[in-house]
């Protein structure tokens, strides 16, 4: 009898350390599944995510439900395997937002932003005349008179902000150089007063051929147009369908300052953010495993 006693007694140590080590399990998969779809869930505070990538983050929202549910029940192993399902979506998404931050960190993407500035600068510097330059990350307008930056103003941007601008609809604001055509006050503009950009410019419109040939934009797509800096802005959030928004209060002020002619730079950033920050640890950490 002391023998079976003595049996029973490993048997159910065994299976407490069984049930300890997949209790274990659950939680560490579902402390690392939390990790990753909160991480998700920032990004997508951030980058603007297409329908389907929305889905896969619903779903691994979902998924993070489901494990948290199961671990509160007991059911360690379902736990852990909805909680490895909810960090495999949340990383999908990460990858994809990843792959569209890339160029912020890409050296010849960020001189050629940095050039565009220093050259649209230069040009104020010689001519003593107003120019601006709006940093798409930093989210800031900046106006320069004679070179020297007397004003920078916060400034929302474009729905799908992040990305270049390739066709009519996609909510990116568009990042080139260009100039203001046309200033619109008194009721010919939705949104306060606004100074309407030459957006698509001839390089603007290279590009879109070259992207329509190589099948990289809708056939159907048309290129856009109407890219403002208006008012109604100063909401905190990117809302706009690719403009760039000011206050009205600063709308006024630049209303007084810059006429017909002055020079508009739309860059990505000027220097290496914390977007391109983002896309080279995905990139390192990707390299890694």
């Amino acid at each position: 009898f002391e023998d079976a006693a003595d049996k029973g007694r490993q048997a159910r140590s065994l299976a407490a350390g069984r049930q300890t080590a997949a209790e274990q399990g659950a939680d560490a998969a579902l402390e690392s599944a939390k990790a990753a779809v909160s991480a998700s869930d920032g990004l997508a505070r951030s980058i603007h995510l297409e329908p389907e990538r929305r889905a896969l983050l619903a779903r691994a929202r979902l998924a993070l439900t489901e494990a948290t549910v199961y671990r509160q029940h007991g059911d360690f192993g379902n736990a852990a395997v909805a909680a490895r399902r909810a960090e495999n979506l949340a990383g999908q998404v990460r990858s994809h937002a990843a792959a569209v931050a890339a160029r912020y960190a890409d050296a010849q993407t960020v001189a050629r932003w940095q050039r565009w500035k220093q050259e649209t600068v230069d040009w104020s510097r010689r001519t003593k005349r107003a120019a601006i330059v709006v940093s798409k990350e930093a989210h800031t307008l900046t106006l320069f008179v004679a070179g020297v930056a007397v004003k920078t103003y916060s400034a929302d941007m474009g729905l799908n902000w992040i990305a270049d601008k390739q066709h009519a609809g996609d909510g990116a604001t568009p990042e080139g150089r260009y100039r203001i055509v046309a200033r619109k006050a008194n009721g010919q503009s939705i949104y306060y007063k606004a100074l309407l950009l030459d957006y698509p410019n001839a390089e603007d419109r290279a590009e879109f051929s070259r992207a329509r040939k190589a099948g990289e934009v809708p056939a159907s797509a048309a290129i856009g147009g109407l890219i403002e800096i208006h008012g109604e802005g100063g909401r905190g959030r990117d809302w706009t369908r690719g403009c760039v928004a000011v206050t009205n209060r600063d709308m006024d002020e630049l209303f007084r300052r810059v006429p017909v002619g002055t020079p508009v730079t739309i860059v990505g950033n000027d220097d290496f953010g914390s977007i391109a920050g983002f896309a080279a640890r995905h990139r390192d950490g990707s390299a890694g495993r």
